[in-house]
This record gives structure tokens, sequence and C-alpha cells, in this order.
């Protein structure tokens, strides 16, 4: 057991090193056995069908309930589509998912797994698990839409579906649905009530696929960052997340931040889960110990001191801000027939139709406009790329070298996020429970070097251990009247 204390300073960081050796049976956490986790949220017609709590069962448990045949898959998808019919736009009103699969192909898709379940047929180590994707991931083959949450893309058809869904349904992953984000764009935005978790906003643009796991729409989901995109909403819903490695994910068919930065993960209840469902490291997580030795504070560069040559960028958004607006032409031109075109054309669809894409509570598009005033060279983003990738990773790898150390851990409210993104390293949230003077939940950051995720995967892992409690479903939503 580890004991961290988390500085309140930005970049004051509390440093704990893993050197776990040999391998045990995966740690299966202080959670109660699933037979006394099992309750009834979700009603099913199905005689003999365990009642599952949807809030708390999480993928690596449904599996075994799929080895043991006690549930198939078509059940399950039955169960998740019912709660997103219970509490997106109505119940709770989380709003976090745009679209739903057809029921008739998902249920096709779902007892197509339950018959390779019948032949120990499987395609991999979450067959027949129920995801939801993040809405800028391409999936017309699944008869979904991809809006990227923009009326200007709704009812427009993509040409391929993104590499990674493609690497998902190989895995034997069912997609039932697309979640909403937050973004420049407007359409479907996640509405977060108050009464969730206590925040009056998600954090970040994969808002959707985080309060879709937090509320029961599926086990796990995935999502994109840039700067921060993943790891705070998984902070805000009391999940855990892990944004990998830059370069370490196929960003194929999905839309671009700014590729310089951008990178995969996902969002789960449990250390475990996420290592499955990570492109990275799907391997289960096996650890001896969780032995650690903290050092607190550790100093870091400062982000902001990061920006001092003046013939560069001004701010990491800067750099963003370019990427995006070249690089977003390319996957607009995935909608054929899609009349936007462009990042102008964009602009100008939202104003012909501010009705729709510019409501009173977001009538501006600043961000949008900001990229088309820019002015910078394609000379000054690569050295100015160089020299912040340069910068920040040496800062961070001197922390690392002279602490002796592996990973670094701090303030979910820090500029972990943005450290993470500008070095290209992985970084991810950990639960730790809710404020109690508010509610709100609140966590802590982690990143390590280029390509270690096994490190963090390996302290998620201790972390569920020493506080198990960080991770319990939103209080609102357990509590909520017209649960069924």
């Amino acid at each position: 057991m580890f004991k961290v204390f988390v500085a309140a300073a930005a970049f004051q960081a509390v440093c704990l090193p893993f050197r776990l050796r040999g391998a045990v049976p995966q740690y299966s956490g202080h959670r109660p056995p699933l037979h006394k986790r099992l309750h009834q949220v979700l009603l099913s017609d199905s005689i003999g069908l365990p009642d599952l709590d949807l809030l708390t069962v999480t993928a690596t448990e449904l599996q075994e309930l799929l080895a043991e045949r006690k549930i198939s898959t078509v059940d399950l998808v039955k169960r998740y589509l019912a709660q997103i019919e219970n509490h997106n736009h109505k119940g709770a009103g989380l709003n976090a998912i745009i679209s739903t699969a057809p029921q008739d192909n998902v249920l096709q898709l779902a007892q197509t797994l339950d018959d390779e379940w019948k032949m120990d047929n499987l395609r991999g180590p979450m067959h027949g698990i129920p995801i939801l994707v993040k809405d800028v991931f391409l999936t017309p083959s699944l008869g979904m839409e991809t809006t990227c949450g923009s009326f200007a893309l709704k009812g427009q058809r993509a040409t391929r579906d993104a590499t990674a869904v493609e690497q998902l349904m190989n895995a034997g992953f069912v997609i039932i649905a697309k979640a909403s984000l937050t973004v420049c764009f407007s359409m479907g935005g996640v509405k977060y009530p108050t009464p969730f978790l206590s925040h009056n906003t998600p954090a970040g643009s994969s808002s959707g696929s985080a309060v879709g796991v937090a509320a029961g729409f599926a086990p796990v989901s995935i999502g994109a960052e840039t700067d921060g995109s993943m790891v705070q909403p998984a902070t805000r819903a009391a999940l855990y997340g892990l944004k990998a490695s830059h370069g370490s994910t196929a960003l194929g068919g999905v839309l671009p931040g700014a590729l310089s930065f951008d990178c995969l993960g996902g969002f789960a209840k449990t250390p475990a889960d996420l290592a499955e469902e990570s492109e990275t490291d799907r391997a289960r997580i096996k650890i001896a110990h969780a032995g650690a030795h903290v050092v607190s504070p550790v100093e870091l560069i400062q982000f902001f001191d990061l920006f001092k040559d003046p013939t560069g960028a001004s701010s990491m958004n800067d750099l963003i801000c370019y990427e995006f607006r070249k690089d977003i032409a390319n996957y607009l031109a995935l909608y054929p027939d899609s009349p936007v075109k462009t990042l102008e054309d964009l602009v100008k669809f939202n104003e012909d139709h501010a009705e729709l894409e510019l409501p009173e509570h977001q009538a501006k598009q600043d961000s949008f406009e900001k990229m088309l005033k820019l002015e910078m060279t394609q000379s000054q983003f690569d050295s100015s790329l160089e020299m912040l990738r340069r910068a920040t990773r040496a800062g961070i790898d001197k922390a690392l070298s002279e602490n002796s150390i592996d990973v670094i851990l701090g303030p979910s409210n820090a500029m972990f996020a943005s450290m993470a993104s500008a070095a290209g390293y992985p970084v991810a949230s950990m639960p730790l429970g809710f404020a109690d003077f508010n509610g709100r939940a609140f966590g802590v950051q982690v990143l390590a070097k280029h390509g270690q995720e096994d490190q963090i995967l390996r302290v998620m892992s201790a972390w569920e251990a020493t506080f198990p409690e960080g991770r319990v479903p939103p209080p609102s939503l357990v509590n909520w009247k017209d649960e069924v």
C-alpha cells in the first residue's frame, strides 16, 4: 500500500516509482464479490439472467458472465440501450449520446458474437463487450452518422470507417452508440446538470465518452485528446482515463485537433478494463506488490516558460489552431457529398445557420475565427513544435531521472495534461472520491515517458487497491427516482 500527497501548486508534484517485479494473479481490489454487487437496476424479460447494476459492473466482470454463459451479448446490448433510452434525453437528461446504432444491425452483430462464443472463436479478450465511441470516429458501416457535433455534417455519409473503429470491431467490441462532445461545434453538446457530480461543465471535448461510462451507458468508451480532452472529463466523472503516447494509436478517420498532439485513449471503471481497452497494452496487468517511494514536492519546468522564442508561437494553442486549420480539410474530404470542405466553409455555415449552431449560450465561434486570422508559417510551426517538444521532454525526464522515479503524479486541476500533450507523453486520470463541501469528484493525474503506458497501468492497479472508494458511480444516478 502506498500513500501520496498531492501538492496544490502547479507542477509541485508527487512522484511515485514503480519497480514492479514478478507476477501474480491480477489484483481484484477491495470491491465486494460480483454476486454481492449484482442488484436490480434494469429488469430483463429473460428468465434466469443476473440483474446487473450498470453503474458499477465492469467489462471484466461482464466478460466472466459471458464466458460462463450466464448472459449473452444480445442481452447486454439491450440493457445498455435501455439505459441510454432512460437517461440520455429522458430521466437524468445527460445528453451524453448523439446517436445509437440501428437496433436491428447491432443486435444482429451481437448475435454473431454470441455464436462465436459458442464455438470458442473469440476475437479478443473483450469479445462481446459493448462500447461507446466519440462522435469524431467515422462509422459509416455501422449505420451511424459522424457529425462531430455539427449540423454541417448531419446527414452526410463518410467514405470509410476510422481505423480505430475497425480495430475495435476486429477485437470483438460492440459499438452501440456515438458519444457527444463539447468543442467548437454546437450540436448535441453534453448537458451537465448541477446535481450530476456537482460540476457545471464536464471539461474537455471527450465529455460524452466519460459521462456515458459513469452513467452506465456502456462499461467502457474511447475518446480522442489534443490537450486535456480526455483526462479532465475522466476526473470529473470519477473514472479511470488514459491518453496513450503520441504516435501510438491510429488516427485515420478521426477528426484532427492537431495531429502533432492528438492521440486516442479510453475510459473505464477499473484499470483492468482500461488495459484491455488500450491499443498499446491489451495484456492483463499482473503485479506482485505496489511498494512506492514518494518524493514530494518535485519541481517541473513551468509550462508557460516554454514559449519564450519571439519568432515562434506564443502558446501551444497557436500550434493547435494552425494545425487544425490545415488538417480539417483532409477530414472533411471524407464526406464527398458535403458542401462544407474547409474551415472557412464551416464558419460560413455556422453564420448562415446561427439558430442551430450558435445558440444563445454559445453565440460565438471565436476559436474558429482566431484560427482563420492566425499568422504563422510552416517554418515557424515546425521550429516552435520542435522547441516545445524538446524542452518539455527534457524537463519531465530531468525530474524523473534526478529523483530515480518512473511516473509523476499531480493535481488534476494543474497543467499536467498540457505538459503531457506538449511532450507527446502518456497521461492518465485516477479517481480519489468526492469533496465533502460540494460533492464534486476529484482525482489525480499521472504521466510517464513515451511508451510507458504499462507503468501508468501498474500505478492505476495499485491506486485501485489503495483507494477502492475512489471509483463509485455518480450519487445522483444511484439515487435517481426514476431508475428502472
